[in-house]
């Protein structure tokens, strides 16, 4: 645990932590080491939040909502969540994705944002090469284009 808090303390130098300075901070990182720190922040988040200060909380809330996609992505290949979740039928995919779609569109489901509502839905549901941005992106555009749009447009991808 203090391995990881320490490593949290030493991007930020003992400074305040705050989405803005995180973002200057990891500008200057390359890919991996990026992808290693939305790691270890994935890692406190879910298996030290009780340990952390108030100011740290309320940073890695933020984080969260700042990068959902790293977020989840997290959680569904590195924690039981992502070995839980139900498989959907991969001829019915398309139908759930069009009714959650219809869900958000209609009101029924009062979500923040398509994010926040994919990431929910994918945390889940166990969908066959089907990325959160791909998701959220789709249930943007189906909500102004409801009656024009066509399901087929969804696009899945490999991992």
């Amino acid at each position: 645990m203090n391995k990881e808090l320490q490593t949290m303390r030493e991007i930020f130098n003992d400074r305040p932590p705050t989405i803005s300075l995180y973002k200057e901070i990891i500008q200057g990182k390359n890919e991996t080491e990026r992808s290693n720190i939305h790691f270890s922040f994935g890692q406190i988040a879910c298996g030290y939040w009780n340990f952390l200060s108030k100011e740290y909380q309320h940073f890695l809330r933020n984080w969260i909502q700042s990068y959902r996609i790293e977020y989840t992505d997290y959680l569904l290949y590195h924690t039981p969540i992502g070995f839980n979740r139900l498989q959907i039928n991969t001829s019915l995919q398309k139908l759930f994705i069009s009714w959650l779609a219809f869900l958000l569109s209609s009101g029924i489901i009062a979500e923040k944002s398509y994010i926040h509502a994919a990431s929910n839905f994918l945390l889940c549901f166990k969908f066959d090469r089907l990325s959160l941005f791909s998701l959220r992106t789709y249930l943007h555009k189906k909500q102004f284009c409801w009656k024009n749009s066509s399901i087929n447009r969804i696009k899945f991808h490999r991992r």
